[in-house]
C-alpha cells in the first residue's frame, strides 16, 4: 500500500495490492472514504466531523474477511492522520501569506 502521488495532492488516496486483491482507498467529494477491492466499491466510511467516530458500511466480502476488515479499519486512522497533516501544512501556508 502506498500513497497515490498524483491524487494525494488533492485528497486522500492509497493504492496497492494486499491478500491477492487490488485495493484503492480514496476520499470522495463528500469527504467520505471509499474502499474499492478489484475495482468494485466494497466499503464506505463516513467520518464524524466532531469526534473520532465513523459510520462504516461494508459489503459481505470485506466484513467476512478479517484481513480486509482490519485493513479497512486501519485506513480510517490513516485518513485521520492525513487530515491532521494537511491542516498543519495549510496553517503554515496561511502564515506565509500574512
Amino acid at each position: 500500500m502506498k500513497d497515490n502521488a498524483v491524487n494525494s495532492l488533492l485528497y486522500f488516496c492509497v493504492d496497492g495490492t494486499a491478500f491477492g486483491k487490488k485495493l484503492r482507498i480514496e476520499e470522495n467529494w463528500d469527504e467520505e472514504i471509499e474502499v474499492k477491492v478489484d475495482g468494485r466499491k466494497a466499503a464506505l466510511m463516513k467520518p464524524n466531523t466532531i469526534s473520532l467516530e465513523a459510520t462504516i458500511v461494508m459489503d459481505e466480502e470485506v466484513a467476512g474477511d478479517w484481513m480486509l476488515f482490519s485493513l479497512t479499519c486501519l485506513m480510517y486512522f490513516m485518513f485521520m492522520i492525513y487530515k491532521d497533516e494537511t491542516d498543519i501544512i495549510e496553517s503554515i501556508f496561511d502564515g506565509l501569506e500574512e
